[in-house]
């Protein structure tokens, strides 16, 4: 099922659990507004002068070896990541289509996520996943730090 060099070291029957350990906490971004999108009037006017509220962004390990995050950010730009979200199965097809003939077509991604790392979360990662992240996008090297 999980069959990438990344997922097949980190999350593989024989993995690696001996340190050095780190801390990996996604990057943040302010975009989320303190009134609703129904708000109007004196409710917007007040609140347009405050900062944004903060949230995470979700980091996708995909199959090409390539770091892709859902929103740009300065540490990595690259928010190109494929949908559907299918993390169960990411090497099978994803949709099937029987034809009147009783053929049967499917569709499948050329590139799809392995592992995401949500947004929000700390993750505790091993000497391999520190290395990865911060060889393949530089900008991680300061969300990386040391248990």
């Amino acid at each position: 099922m999980l069959d990438g060099p990344y997922s097949a070291s980190v999350y593989s029957a024989d993995p690696q659990d001996n340190g050095p350990f780190f801390k990996f906490t996604p990057p943040t971004v302010n975009d989320i507004p303190w009134y609703e999108p129904t708000d109007h009037g004196p409710m917007v006017w007040l609140y347009r002068h405050y900062r944004p509220k903060t949230r995470g962004v979700n980091v996708f390990i995909l199959s090409d070896g390539t770091i892709a995050q859902d929103t740009a950010t300065p540490e990595n730009s690259n928010s190109s990541y494929p949908l559907p979200w299918i993390l169960n199965d990411p090497s099978g097809p994803y949709a099937y289509t029987t034809n009147w003939d009783l053929t049967v077509e499917t569709a499948s991604l050329p590139v799809w996520i392995e592992y995401c790392y949500y947004g929000g979360h700390t993750y505790i990662i091993n000497q391999f996943e520190a290395n990865y992240l911060t060889s393949t996008v530089p900008g991680y090297s300061s969300l990386i730090t040391p248990v």
